[in-house]
């Protein structure tokens, strides 16, 4: 038997020696998520050093192997369709952004309460999304139902999001 795994990906050394098999499954599944977990925040990098390709490239890698290992909707799986969201939206492929962060979005309401970080992200998201898309009337329900639930969960809203639900909701 293997007694030792090398990542030829990702310099990460497991010695498996007097393991069981069900801990070296474990270890193995613990490499993976290092290792895609490494994957998600370089590509994260990219992204905020305006490595667009590089970044949309990673990160669909990223996504790829999530989905294998992980399965569809796995919290890590859809954390990364809200990251290839963002860098969609910055590019101003507002459609591709919607497509990835309502899948998100679907996702964590399924596996999660609406007082979920991830799911209160991926809604903020969403909402931002069809702001921007100028889809006033669909954006503002949004706002109105995830505002009230950031203030329970005590997450700080950024400003312009409570005054652009304001505005919304008296126009």
């Amino acid at each position: 038997a293997t007694t030792e795994y090398l990542s030829q990906n990702s310099c990460m050394y497991i010695n498996f020696e007097c393991l069981s098999t069900k801990h070296f499954l474990a270890s193995l599944t613990n490499a993976f998520h290092f290792y895609a977990g490494s994957e998600a925040c370089l590509g994260d990098l990219q992204h905020l050093l305006g490595d667009v390709t590089g970044s949309l490239q990673t990160l669909s890698h990223c996504l790829q192997g999530r989905q294998q290992h992980l399965g569809e909707k796995h919290r890590l799986t859809l954390r990364t369709l809200v990251d290839l969201s963002a860098v969609y939206h910055d590019t101003g492929d507002l459609d591709s952004a919607f497509e990835f962060v309502a899948e998100a979005a679907q996702g964590f309401a399924a596996i999660g309460d609406k007082l979920d970080p991830d799911y209160l992200s991926a809604m903020m998201t969403k909402a931002i999304i069809l702001k921007d898309r100028k889809e006033y009337k669909l954006a503002q329900p949004i706002f109105q139902e995830i505002i009230p639930l950031f203030e329970k969960v005590g997450k700080a809203v950024h400003c312009q999001t409570i005054h652009f639900a304001q505005q919304a909701g008296t126009s």
